[in-house]
């Protein structure tokens, strides 16, 4: 049961790195493509993210 969890806590971090990932890419295209989005907005996004999870 250990194990399970440890495991399950492990699985869940590589998701939030996805997660963070994607944000942070997303900001990216948008930033590429000419809209202005500051970075700033950026991480807040990402740390919303991570709040709904």
């Amino acid at each position: 049961m250990v194990e399970l969890k440890r495991r399950n806590a492990e699985l869940e971090q590589q998701i939030l790195t996805i997660k963070l990932s994607l944000e942070f890419v997303l900001c990216g295209e948008k930033l590429g493509t000419g809209h202005s989005i500051p970075l700033p907005v950026c991480v807040v996004g990402a740390i919303q993210a991570i709040q709904e999870m």
